[in-house]
């Protein structure tokens, strides 16, 4: 009996002495695992862009934002400040506008506020000049935009300050990526900076979710806590800060398990929540207009239901999201800012069928057409290289940092070896950059090599001015966007913007090189087979890609066109070459433009409140 009883309190001490031994390998681990975790966090926060700045600092900086207060600035993220800000911004105005005057707010993101363009070359500040030119002078334009904004944000600053100033007519401009930005509190994964509220939809009803914090700075300490606010893991679609840490840099989940709509379309909840939005902007303003710049936005029409919102979706876009239009970084330079005035002043003036003037950029068809300049050298020993449309600076070159990336800024050609561009693609006004200068008329030509032995097919030949600026001009047989070439082993096609070639042959094939001349051009060439069984022949796709950074025609901040001020309304573009003394050299080249009067496209339904109607008749030039 006492033997039992003592093996009974013998086996329950060894129990607990497991339990006990078990419990504290397991804190030891977990011990382990959370420092190693809080190793990696503490390096996650590291490398976000301005946290550790926030963290050191000391004093806030809210102050910068006229008008706004610390606590309305957590929940914005950014605004104007007294150093940066358009030339309409909202804080050069009063609240109060004089007797007579009409107001027009605008609000948007940095494509309103008029980034990568020079002071006053603004979308909404051209607007103003488009009225004045009209006779218009007591319309006053305001410029609520502010870059990185969703229209959540872009509400709450109608909210805090747009209604302050006694707006008459409100324009939004909506773009499809808004949507990431009002899914989420944060601007950008990779920086701790524009911490922002948002709004979600429950049932029929908005609910807005604030940030948590005063400050700007405390909004975004607590945001990339380890173990952040609830409301932060619940409404935000991207993972919480814990779960990103897991990651190596640069990866990112695809979901964030909590979400409060977890497993529901995003479009389902970002049409939602912009039509409650605007249906309750309508309850406050007379006159709201939505400028929407895709098919998606544009079809918010049909859930809106406030009769005094119209949305316009734009007539100009594919031309804006091109060439000259477009500045380095994908904003509309001062010419697609002005393109943009131009559309809305044509509906704020009761325009049935808008009148528009743009510019069209084409290949010559003549080849050789220019005469050659003398004392050319490669353009990399040039101080600055840009260019001109009838007398006025258009843009300049630009590159790409790295494949995938945005384009950057204006290339610096003397610290590259570049000796002369190679004209790819009218579509996005790209070149390819060559260590040589290519000769007029020199033969242009495809090598491979089979398994019966080496195939040489000449394809087309070089145009240029002076080797700086080249293209390959192809001999079109049947379709203007294939070139097609019978050989002995097949049958070849190449597409005009030189990234796919197109092979029928006999044999697989490999080593696919392309020549000007007896000077290789630098694409890296991927080849893909695929038999035809029946036949017995193969198809092999040469898919080209620079092995060197494009170079892409862009407007920086200052270049802008008065495109009806122009005189000739058609002529070649010039490449203007600037010398290390400061003279310049003007070369026309095979890029032409062509300044015409766009087809009109009737906007529908007609805006029935416009501010006043034009007595003027449009330009006259010839249509598109």
């Amino acid at each position: 009996m006492n033997l039992t009883l003592l093996e009974t309190k013998s086996r329950e001490k060894k129990a607990i002495h497991n339990l006990l031994t078990g419990l504290i390998c397991l804190a030891v681990t977990l011990g382990i695992l959370f420092s190693i975790f809080a190793v990696r966090y503490h390096y996650f926060l590291k490398e976000l862009v301005h946290y550790e700045d926030w963290a050191a600092s000391t004093t806030e900086k809210d102050s910068e934002f006229p008008k706004l207060t610390p606590p309305q600035m957590a929940n914005l993220g950014f605004a104007h400040t007294e150093e940066q800000h358009p030339a309409t911004s909202y804080i050069k105005f009063p609240f109060e506008k004089k007797p007579g005057t009409i107001r027009i707010g605008t609000f948007g993101d940095s494509h309103t506020q008029g980034i990568e363009a020079a002071l006053g070359h603004d979308y909404p500040s051209f607007l103003k000049q488009h009225f004045q030119k009209a006779g218009l002078d007591h319309i006053e334009v305001i410029n609520f935009g502010v870059k990185s904004y969703g229209i959540h944000q872009s509400y709450l600053m109608w909210k805090y300050l747009g209604q302050k100033y006694d707006l008459d007519y409100v324009i939004f401009m909506l773009l499809r990526f808004h949507a990431d930005r009002d899914f989420t509190f944060i601007e950008d994964n990779n920086t701790a900076t524009g911490i922002h509220a948002r709004f979600i939809v429950k049932g029929n009803q908005l609910e807005f979710v604030p940030v948590v914090g005063e400050s700007r700075k405390e909004a975004s300490l607590n945001y990339f806590r380890m173990f952040p606010p609830w409301r932060y893991i619940r409404y935000d679609r991207r993972a919480p800060s814990f779960m990103r840490a897991l990651l190596p840099p640069g990866r990112e989940w695809k979901v964030n398990p909590f979400y409060y709509k977890l497993g529901r379309p995003w479009e389902e909840e970002v049409s939602k929540s912009y039509a409650l939005l605007f249906d309750q902007l309508a309850k406050e303003v007379k006159n709201v207009i939505v400028l929407a710049h895709d098919d998606f936005m544009g079809g918010l029409a049909k859930q809106i239901s406030a009769s005094n919102v119209y949305v316009l979706r734009s007539r100009v876009t594919p031309i804006l999201n091109w060439g000259p239009y477009l500045a380095p970084k994908s904003h509309q330079s001062a010419l697609g800012n002005d393109l943009q005035a131009r559309e809305v002043f044509e509906l704020l003036t009761g325009e049935e069928n808008p009148h528009i003037p743009v510019i069209r950029l084409k290949a010559s068809s003549e080849h050789g057409q220019y005469p050659f300049p003398t004392a050319v050298e490669p353009i990399n020993r040039y101080k600055r290289i840009f260019v001109k449309l009838a007398g006025y600076p258009a843009g300049a070159f630009t590159i790409n940092k790295r494949r995938g990336e945005r384009i950057k800024k204006e290339v610096s050609l003397k610290r590259r070896k570049v000796a002369s561009l190679l004209f790819l693609s009218l579509s996005d006004m790209s070149f390819l950059p060559l260590n040589f200068l290519p000769k007029q008329d020199a033969p242009v030509s495809v090598t491979y090599e089979t398994p019966r032995g080496s195939v040489h097919v000449p394809i087309g030949k070089i145009d240029t001015v002076a080797g700086v600026v080249s293209r390959i001009v192809l001999p079109i047989s049947g379709s203007e966007k294939l070139f097609s070439y019978d050989t002995e082993n097949g049958s070849l096609r190449l597409d005009r913007g030189m990234s796919r070639l197109t092979l029928r042959t006999l044999d697989k094939v490999s080593k696919v090189k392309i020549f000007a001349g007896d000077q290789e051009i630098p694409f890296k060439i991927k080849v893909e087979h695929r038999g035809d069984q029946k036949s017995g022949a193969y198809f092999a796709t040469f898919r080209l890609k620079p092995k060197e950074k494009l170079f892409y025609l862009r407007a920086n901040a200052g270049q802008y066109v008065p495109v009806e001020s122009v005189e000739p309304k058609k002529g070649p573009l010039k490449l203007v070459l600037t010398h290390k003394d400061g003279s310049m050299q003007e070369i026309p080249f095979f890029l032409e433009y062509d300044i015409r009067i766009r087809d009109p496209q009737p906007f529908h339904p007609l805006y029935l409140n416009p501010i006043a109607t034009k007595n003027a008749s449009p330009l006259k030039h010839e249509k598109m």
